[in-house]
């Protein structure tokens, strides 16, 4: 028996809540753009436009995912009669350099492609609003306002996308933002995939090792050009993470199941 993903229940739950709550705004936002269309400016008309087209997509994905949610719970908690995934990895010594750490964060480009984009919408509302604001006494507020949310975001982001995976002789050790966890290899029970590559369906995206107390899931494939590797070439990060395969393998006996 592996641990069983308690945030799963209240993460289902809020984005089933969320995907509602956004399906129900549409007909308010679109009756609230009809209704101020001849008094609004250009600016909040695209603004509500935008929402209303963006919220509709957002809100089905939203409702759609928490079923896959449930069916990966479901595998996980009868993991033996889970499928095995069609790609194991060799049982055999692997060409694994132990210890070693394996890192994935924002790149400085992606910091600086982020805060162009911030101050260039940050203009053009000013272009367009600045009379509204200095009216209101809010000018300054505002600016400040948009700055401390776009710093706000960018470190969520930074930490949400960060990762950090330590291997050695003993465990497994999984670092996403500044949440920690360990597993030891005697102690390992389920080895899965829980999603593939987008551009390789023939290879797994994202994995699982679980033992009684704890669930550690990274990403398998290096991400694009926004994230910044270490090791920095992208070739040898990519094998070291097949090897990765190998020696979580070798070290836990375990196969591979297919949670997807």
């Amino acid at each position: 028996m592996v641990k069983r993903d308690t945030s799963f229940v209240l993460l289902y739950w809020l984005e089933r809540s969320a995907g509602i709550v956004l399906l129900l705004c549409e007909p308010v936002l679109i009756a609230g753009l009809l209704w101020s269309w001849s008094s609004s400016t250009l600016l909040e008309r695209f603004s509500l436009l935008f929402f209303i087209v963006w919220g509709l997509p957002l809100a089905f994905s939203m409702l759609r995912t928490p079923r896959q949610r449930l069916r990966v719970e479901a595998l996980r908690m009868k993991m033996n009669e889970a499928p095995l995934f069609e790609k194991q990895p060799a049982y055999e010594a692997a060409d694994l350099p132990v210890p070693v750490t394996l890192t994935i964060k924002l790149s400085r480009g992606a910091y600086l492609v982020f805060a162009t984009f911030w101050f260039i919408t940050l203009g053009l509302v000013l272009v367009f609003q600045t009379p509204y604001f200095l009216a209101w006494h809010v000018f300054w507020q505002v600016i400040g306002g948009w700055i401390a949310l776009g710093a706000l975001i960018l470190g969520l982001s930074a930490m949400a996308f960060y990762q950090r995976i330590e291997v050695t002789e003993n465990a497994l050790t999984v670092q996403h933002g500044w949440r920690r966890r360990s597993i030891p290899w005697k102690e390992a029970r389920l080895f899965a995939v829980l999603s593939l590559d987008e551009k390789d369906r023939s290879r797994a995206n994202q994995y699982e090792l679980s033992s009684e107390r704890i669930i550690l899931r990274w990403v398998h494939v290096p991400s694009g050009l926004g994230f910044t590797l270490q090791p920095g070439n992208r070739d040898e990060y990519k094998r070291l993470l097949e090897e990765l395969r190998v020696y979580i393998r070798v070290k836990t006996g375990l196969m591979v199941r297919d949670l997807r």
